[in-house]
């Protein structure tokens, strides 16, 4: 089973909420309504985690649609991949986010 967790950018640090290590972290409060993006449970090929948002190397964006997680290209919409991103996560580098890199 994956950790659910999740993470919100407030003054430019990353910070993580949800169920870690056996117990519950709550959100931040009253920072302005920033977004919050889940982890997705997959790893890059560095051992990375990858997370909503994240832009790997092929500048796929992983996006949440239709209940799981999937790539997006060039701002479309999510590429319907069913198993085969999950398998192919773990070959690719992240190399940004949406966030940090809006420019990618």
């Amino acid at each position: 089973m994956r950790e659910i967790k999740f993470r919100q950018e407030y003054n430019k640090k990353w910070h993580y909420w949800g169920f870690i290590d056996d117990g519950f972290v709550s959100p931040l409060q009253g920072v302005g309504g920033e977004k919050s993006y889940q982890l997705t449970g997959l790893i890059d090929k560095n051992g990375k985690e990858i997370w909503e948002g994240d832009i790997l190397e092929n500048r796929a964006v992983v996006c949440f649609s239709r209940g799981r997680f999937q790539p997006r290209y060039d701002g479309g919409k999510a590429e319907e991949m069913e198993d085969e991103f999950y398998l192919i996560a773990e070959e690719m580098e992240i190399i940004g986010n949406i966030y940090e890199n809006p420019n990618l």
